[in-house]
């Protein structure tokens, strides 16, 4: 019973002496914004490490896969051709040839449409950047990095319609955190 009593005398005492931790009442999530008949771009842009490269899109070698990037299709959404940025040629050793690289900052661009009917709210706009590091003297396997990235479609301005009288509107059903995930 002493025993008891002294673990709630200590656990009182405890929660008494440190102070509560406040949560904060407001999260906020940031999020692409388009409109019906409206144009954005997605950047990827990707940082290649001093020494390495990864194959151009055009890229032609023998055991060498190109750059690509995907786009899964999205209600609403029409994605353009993917804007590659322009290659440089790197000697490969191993190959004993010269290919075309992408070295450093890499930005590729992905034009998308929003097309007049497409229905209002949240978008989850799923990428997959396909690619193989190469050095000097090896390319080591290819590999695949999945990116997703959030839209939020909005009445046209001068739209009848008013986003912050819908009910929807006010409460969104957020998706998933944007995520980088290599395999």
């Amino acid at each position: 019973m002493k025993l008891l009593l002294l673990s709630a005398t200590f656990l009182l005492w405890a929660w008494a002496a440190f102070p509560q931790v406040q949560i904060p009442p407001l999260f906020a999530t940031p999020y692409l914004a388009a409109h019906p008949e409206s144009v954005f771009y997605i950047a990827i842009v990707a940082e290649i490490l001093e020494g390495w490269a990864i194959p151009a899109a055009d890229a032609r070698g023998k055991g060498v896969l190109p750059t690509r990037i995907s786009v899964e299709p999205a209600p609403g959404l029409v994605f353009g051709e993917v804007l590659y940025p322009q290659p440089q040629k790197k000697w490969l050793e191993f190959a004993k040839t010269y290919l075309e690289v992408y070295t450093g900052q890499v930005v590729f661009i992905v034009p998308v449409h929003v097309e007049k009917d497409a229905p209002l709210g949240l978008r989850t706009i799923h990428l997959r950047l396909e690619y193989q590091a190469c050095e000097a003297k090896l390319c080591l396997l290819p590999e695949v990095l999945e990116l997703t990235i959030a839209v939020f479609i909005f009445p046209k301005p001068g739209a009848s319609t008013s986003l912050s009288a819908s009910p929807q509107a006010r409460r969104v059903n957020h998706p998933p955190r944007l995520q980088w995930t290599l395999r």
